[in-house]
């Protein structure tokens, strides 16, 4: 079950195209999913700014989020813009899940402009993502295999001994 979140959580810059989703499960505290698109040519920094100060509003609720989309922010590139974008985010406990090129253009060397984010420390060891070619255009889409089983029956074993 899910259900979207779009007030409290867009990131109110003209440049950003964003879509949040609140999922929910019987066994587990909810996930925040945001799906971003961040047109390219445009202020990086404000853009961050924005995606910090939700990211901590997230740290300060103690909830679980996977962020990912089209950031067309270059992790590859050794710029300094590059450098502070990634090093606030790891600041706040987020690790990217991405680290191969996602982007492939005849002539150009390959970019990681598609990025995946989370702050789920517990199912880290338990997320497999991975990326796939199309033919269709010059990015790979990626994806993310989460195995929740073990989490989910840890903590349902857990509530029913508490219980008991």
């Amino acid at each position: 079950m899910f259900r979207e979140r779009p007030d409290d959580l867009n990131l109110n810059h003209d440049d950003v195209e964003d879509l949040w989703v609140e999922l929910f499960s019987p066994f587990k505290e909810s996930i925040i999913v945001g799906n971003i698109y961040f047109h390219p040519n445009n202020s990086v920094n404000e853009f961050s700014r924005n995606l910090e100060n939700t990211i901590i509003k997230f740290n300060n609720q103690r909830q679980t989020f996977y962020i990912l989309g089209d950031f067309n922010i270059n992790l590859l590139s050794d710029s300094h813009m590059t450098h502070a974008y990634v090093n606030s985010l790891t600041s706040l406990g987020v690790h990217c899940l991405i680290n191969k090129p996602t982007r492939f253009m005849h002539n150009c060397t390959p970019s990681l402009l598609d990025h995946i984010f989370t702050n789920d420390n517990y199912n880290l060891h338990y997320l497999y993502p991975g990326l796939f070619p199309l033919d269709i255009s010059a990015s790979s889409q990626f994806l993310i295999n989460c195995i929740f089983q073990k989490q989910t029956a840890c903590s349902h074993m857990e509530k029913m001994l508490q219980k008991s």
